[in-house]
């Protein structure tokens, strides 16, 4: 037996035990990821994520364990939150004028909080900004309405009582389309029954870059 690890039949470490002999260098320190960067066997030495030009575009890189990133769920200027939705602004000068929607519930379903949410957003965003985009820190985009807080209505007035829900809900869907200003969808991941509805009722819906998405909202409302 190989002290360094069994040997397959022609002679090589098997692929556990290789991973697990590179990543060795990075446990001194808790792990093969730590602020700076990532280890590297072949360096033998922490290193930093890449630097091109199109993940300085990502205000909000997906984020690797152990890196300090900025985290897109406190950041920026909040304008407004509950327990729904969060409405929000980045900080920088010249994407502050973007209002963002984020969306807080589980799978970030669709219930009566979040269209007040959408409503509200859409109101802020034509009083004060020059877009609204609505994108949430992680996935899914959404999975659509929320049955659960939808149950109790239900129950006591069976399918009849939900009418007046999915009128709020389309009519929600309504004036973001027809928005005095940019409305946009950010998607990210599965966006299903109500969320999809929402990603095409929409004026403009992509999988874009934060800034692309930003400098093209303000473009299209001057």
């Amino acid at each position: 037996m190989d002290p360094g690890g069994e040997l397959d039949p022609r002679g090589h470490r098997s692929r556990q035990d290789a991973c697990a002999r590179a990543l060795a260098g990075g446990c001194g320190r808790g792990g093969p990821h730590q602020p700076e960067g990532s280890w590297s066997p072949a360096r033998q030495a922490f290193v930093a994520r890449s630097s091109l030009p199109v993940y300085q575009r990502q205000l909000f890189r997906a984020p690797v364990r152990g890196e300090d990133s900025p985290n897109a769920h406190v950041a920026g200027r909040t304008v407004h939150e509950d327990e729904s939705v969060r409405l929000w602004t980045l900080e920088q000068p010249g994407l502050d004028d973007v209002l963002i929607l984020s969306i807080r519930t589980k799978v970030h379903a669709i219930g009566p909080g979040v269209i007040a949410g959408l409503l509200k957003g859409v109101e802020l965003a034509e009083k004060d900004f020059s877009g609204l985009v609505i994108w949430s820190p992680d996935e899914p985009f959404s999975y659509g309405a929320d049955l659960q807080a939808m149950m109790p209505t239900f129950m006591a007035g069976g399918a009849k009582a939900l009418e007046p829900v999915e009128k709020a809900l389309q009519d929600a869907m309504l004036r973001l389309r027809y928005a005095q200003v940019p409305t946009i969808a950010a998607v990210s991941g599965m966006a299903l029954g109500g969320g999809y509805g929402m990603a095409v009722h929409i004026a403009h819906a992509g999988l874009q870059t934060w800034r692309a998405i930003l400098a093209w909202s303000k473009s299209v409302s001057d």
